[in-house]
C-alpha cells in the first residue's frame, strides 16, 4: 500500500480490516451477500454477483467507526486502501452504506480517480408507500458522520423538487454542515426551501421544509440520530464505513495490512 500510488496516510484509527476465508467464515459470509441485500445486488449486477459468490475464497471486511475528524482524510485513505486491494487482486468491492457492488474498474473509475464527489458516496432510495405516496431515503451519509435523510408522502410530481432538496442536504453534510435551525436552501431549478429541524425521539429526527414559490410540505425524517447534543461540527463524529472487497488470490498476499504496515 503506497503513500504515492494510492494517497493514503495511514489506516484511520477506528477502521478495522479483517479477512474472511469461505473455509473460516463460509456461513458469514453468505449471511453478507444473501436475503434481501442478495436480492439487491442479483437485480442490479446479475453476473457480477454470481461471479463473487462462486468464485472467490478470500473477502476482505473493512469497517469501523472513524476516531480522527478534523477533515475528510479518512475518507481519501479508506479509498487508497481499497484501491490498494484491487491493484493485488480483489475483482469486485461491495459498498455496504448505500448497497453499491462496484467492478474492480468501476472502483478505479469513479470513486479513486477522480476528485471527491460526495453524491458518489450517498444514494437516494425511492419507495412506494401504501398509499401510492413517495418515500425518498438516502444511504452513506453515515460515511460523513452525519444520520441519513428520510422524506415521506411525496407526490409524483414532486420528486425531483424532492431530490434537489436531498442532494443539497447531502452536499452541505459532506461539508460538515448540521442542519440544527431553520435553513434556507437553493436548488439548481432556482426555487427555494425552508428546512426547519426538530428533533423527537432517539431513534429519528424530523424535518419539515417548504418550497417559498410553491408552498410544497413534506416531512423528513433523519436516520440514526440518537441526539442533536451528540452531533459536532466535526465531520466524522459517527462517521461509519463498511465495505467488502471480494478477492481471488490467496490471503498471504494481504497479511501485511493487517498489522497495518504502510508499504
Amino acid at each position: 500500500m503506497s503513500k504515492k500510488e494510492h494517497h493514503v496516510e495511514e489506516i484511520p484509527e477506528g477502521l478495522n480490516i479483517n479477512i474472511l476465508t469461505k473455509e473460516s467464515n463460509g456461513e458469514y459470509m453468505e449471511s453478507l451477500i444473501g436475503e434481501a441485500i442478495g436480492d439487491l445486488l442479483i437485480k442490479d449486477k446479475p453476473e457480477l454477483y454470481e461471479q463473487i459468490k462462486n468464485t472467490t475464497e478470500t473477502w476482505a471486511l473493512i469497517q469501523g467507526n472513524i476516531i480522527k475528524d478534523e477533515n475528510l482524510n479518512y475518507m481519501r485513505d479508506a479509498i487508497g486502501i481499497i484501491q490498494a486491494f484491487i491493484e493485488t487482486g480483489a475483482i469486485a468491492v461491495l459498498d455496504y452504506q448505500t448497497f453499491t457492488l462496484y467492478t474492480s474498474e468501476e472502483w478505479t473509475n469513479k470513486i479513486f480517480t477522480p476528485d471527491f464527489n460526495p453524491y458518489s458516496h450517498v444514494t437516494i432510495l425511492v419507495s412506494t408507500m401504501d398509499d401510492g405516496k413517495l418515500w425518498l431515503h438516502t444511504r452513506g451519509l453515515r460515511k460523513f458522520g452525519r444520520p441519513d435523510v428520510s422524506m415521506e408522502n411525496v407526490s409524483e410530481n414532486d420528486k425531483k423538487d424532492a431530490s434537489d432538496v436531498i442532494n443539497q442536504m447531502i452536499f452541505y453534510s459532506s461539508k460538515g454542515i448540521l442542519f440544527e435551525n431553520s435553513t434556507k436552501l437553493h436548488t439548481p431549478k432556482e426555487k427555494s426551501f425552508i428546512i426547519n429541524p426538530t428533533y423527537g425521539s432517539e431513534s429519528s429526527c424530523s424535518f419539515s421544509f417548504k418550497n417559498l414559490s410553491l408552498s410544497l410540505r413534506f416531512i423528513l425524517l433523519f436516520l440514526f440520530c440518537s441526539s442533536i447534543a451528540k452531533f459536532s461540527k466535526s465531520f466524522s463524529n459517527f462517521a461509519n464505513f463498511s465495505f467488502l472487497c471480494f478477492i481471488s488470490i490467496p490471503i498471504s498476499v494481504f497479511s501485511f495490512i493487517g498489522k497495518s504496515f504502510l508499504i
